[in-house]
């Protein structure tokens, strides 16, 4: 595509193959809704914004939450809020995280989701907004959903990541001492695999996901 960095043109290239692969349980179907909203999204905003790559994070955010919205049980929305406990954050700011993911028909476990890009500072800066959370948050609220932080998995998802990106989160996230810190990582978009367009390999971490946190909320 014309005017994007070859970076995108293989996103959208992989996402366009996994979009048609075959459906045969609801996590592949999850996923495949995953490929064909963030592929739709991408291209839809490259004819406006070409070479623009800070579209990708939303078009990215969008379509994880479409994919877990298919799931039987399964609720996904944006921008879920911490709410702090004020006798120990006094005067702490209002904070967003990306997404929160819930059983509808229960309320007693979730996931929450940061969304970030390649590298050490964005995922130390996931890392310590989890701690925060955990250490000094009331309760995380979305628009249909309140837990408090000590009932939710915390998940750092990378979109654009590298080999490297996994070394550094088992590096950074044992320095933190927070009672109960095990946030998880997910790296989806993996340079050297959009690169050489492994789109089998892309299309099953994007399963392992959905699969993974579908058990895991309706268990």
């Amino acid at each position: 595509m014309t005017g994007t960095s070859k970076y995108i043109d293989g996103l959208l290239s992989v996402s366009k193959v996994c979009s048609t692969i075959s459906r045969r349980d609801r996590y592949h179907s999850a996923a495949q809704l995953f490929f064909q909203t963030i592929s739709n999204q991408m291209e839809a905003r490259t004819q406006t914004n070409p070479g623009d790559r800070t579209f990708f994070s939303k078009s990215f955010e969008n379509a994880i939450i479409a994919g877990f919205n298919t799931l039987p049980e399964i609720k996904a929305e944006a921008n879920p809020t911490i709410e702090w406990d004020k006798r120990k954050a006094k005067g702490f700011p209002r904070k967003q995280l990306d997404i929160i993911a819930y059983n509808e028909n229960t309320e007693d476990k979730a996931v929450v989701f940061e969304i970030k890009s390649r590298h050490f500072n964005p995922m130390a800066a996931a890392i310590m907004e989890f701690a925060v959370a955990l250490r000094y948050g009331l309760k995380i609220k979305s628009a249909n959903f309140v837990i408090p932080p000590n009932q939710c998995c915390f998940t750092v998802l990378l979109a654009d990541c590298t080999c490297l990106d996994e070394a550094y989160f088992n590096m950074l996230f044992p320095l933190i001492r927070v009672d109960g810190f095990a946030p998880e990582l997910h790296c989806i978009f993996r340079n050297d695999l959009v690169r050489e367009r492994k789109s089998d390999i892309i299309f099953n971490t994007v399963y392992r996901l959905y699969r993974e946190y579908g058990v895991y909320l309706t268990s």
